[in-house]
């Protein structure tokens, strides 16, 4: 991150007001880049399964590429959300979606069963 701002690694953190701001931003990044890329696997995709398909195994080689990213992901930053991991969910989720609406699938709905 800091080489792609043109500067150097320790001067970053004058760029944030705390080290978890930091890691919310970096872990944002990382959700970006999953988003876009996955994206883009499923544009090319010729059909909603084969759509799904690419969007997963994007994910998962993304994930096997950029261990540490991966970690962050899925790691808690204290009390912060993460909206940009939900909209990553989310874009799955529509795929998942309209494989359903396809007749792709035996279940009737992709949502995920709430945990408590």
């Amino acid at each position: 991150m800091a080489r792609a701002a043109g500067i150097t690694a320790p001067a970053i953190y004058s760029h944030f007001p705390s080290l978890k701001s930091l890691l919310v931003a970096l872990r944002d990044a990382a959700y970006d880049q999953v988003l876009a890329e996955t994206n883009a696997a499923a544009t090319a995709a010729a059909t909603p399964a084969a759509a799904l398909i690419s969007r997963c195994t994007t994910y998962v080689e993304l994930g096997m590429k950029y261990p540490a990213r991966r970690q962050l992901m899925y790691a808690p930053i204290g009390d912060s959300s993460n909206k940009s991991g939900a909209i990553a969910f989310a874009a799955l989720v529509a795929a998942l979606d309209e494989c359903v609406r396809q007749g792709l699938s035996a279940v009737s709905t992709p949502a995920p069963t709430p945990r408590c």
